[in-house]
């Protein structure tokens, strides 16, 4: 993917646009919270595939870990309306498709919307909404989002997190490792 935000745990990689307010790690007191390692691993779309590794691996390591939902900009929909009446909605997706620019109708709460589809990027989606707008028509560009799940863990020692990520690897899982200092945390480049 294109661009990153940084979370505050450190790490989705998603559009600038796209992060969703990150879960603040837990509050860590005592000799952990002077030093450690975050342990992050995901990003995945199956949240039941996580919560069944996370039971399975976090257990046996005997740490908690803290699922964070990241959402990612996956396309940008076209969308010409609302219209009042399915009539009208009808007649101006004729006239659009006349000139090349396909649409379908459909309900919407206002009346009704022509849908031109999704687009991989968003200027593609833009060129076409201004070929709608230039001829007389209203159109949106909405970015289409999906939800991802990672979890967190920490802050832990140095080899109970090495020991973590070795087991996440080797289960193909992606993970990062972040040095936790005190309040503040040393992200990886």
């Amino acid at each position: 993917m294109q661009g990153a935000a940084q979370l505050p745990d450190g790490a989705a990689p998603v559009p600038p646009a796209a992060a969703s307010p990150a879960t603040p790690p837990p509050e860590v007191r005592g000799d952990a919270a002077a030093s450690g390692y975050w342990v992050r691993f995901g990003p995945t779309q199956d949240r039941e595939h996580l919560i069944r590794l996370v039971d399975r691996v976090l257990d046996r390591h005997g740490v908690v870990g803290r699922v964070q939902t990241v959402y990612t900009v996956v396309g940008y929909k076209v969308t010409s309306g609302p219209v009042r009446t399915r009539t009208a909605a009808e007649q101006r997706r004729r006239l659009l498709e006349t000139v090349g620019l396909r649409s379908q109708v459909h309900d919407h709460p206002d009346g009704y919307v022509l849908d031109f589809g999704q687009f991989r990027n968003a200027p593609a989606a833009e060129r076409l909404a201004r070929a709608i707008r230039s001829r007389g028509y209203g159109a949106a560009v909405r970015p289409v989002q999906a939800a991802s799940y990672a979890v967190v863990v920490g802050p832990v020692a140095e080899k109970a997190a090495a020991a973590l990520a070795r087991t996440l690897d080797g289960a193909g899982v992606p993970v990062s490792l972040t040095r936790h200092h005190g309040g503040a945390h040393t992200h990886p480049r």
